[in-house]
């Protein structure tokens, strides 16, 4: 039996290749009883995406790279809305002032709270 829309579990996804810090922030979501899928890279942030269609998808934008690349993150989540332009995305980083700029170049919305 399909659940209706009032009783519908929410998901996330959360996507940050920092093992311990995804397992520590999902065990808070998860308290509140929300279902949390883990992506430890892009291309199993995309796979998953498809696979388990969350309702909203948080992610780090800066991912362990060889080459320290700053836009690795957005292209994940640019190719993440070229397959559903509707879902939300937060970004998180500790690197903004870098990421605002390559977010606003590639059409991202961009939005920063401290």
């Amino acid at each position: 039996m399909e659940k209706d829309e009032a009783t519908k579990e929410f998901s996330i996804m959360w996507v940050d290749d920092d093992l311990d810090f995804s397992r520590s922030i999902s065990s808070v979501f998860e308290k509140e009883g929300l279902t949390v899928y883990h992506a430890k890279s892009g291309k199993q942030a995309i796979d998953r995406f498809r696979e388990k269609a969350p309702e909203v998808i948080i992610m780090d934008m800066h991912f362990a790279t060889r080459s320290g690349d700053l836009t690795r993150g957005i292209e994940i989540a640019n190719r993440i809305k070229s397959i559903n332009k509707e879902i939300p995305i937060i970004a998180i980083s500790s690197f903004v002032d870098a990421y605002r700029s390559k977010a606003l170049e590639s059409k991202l919305e961009f939005k920063t709270w401290v």
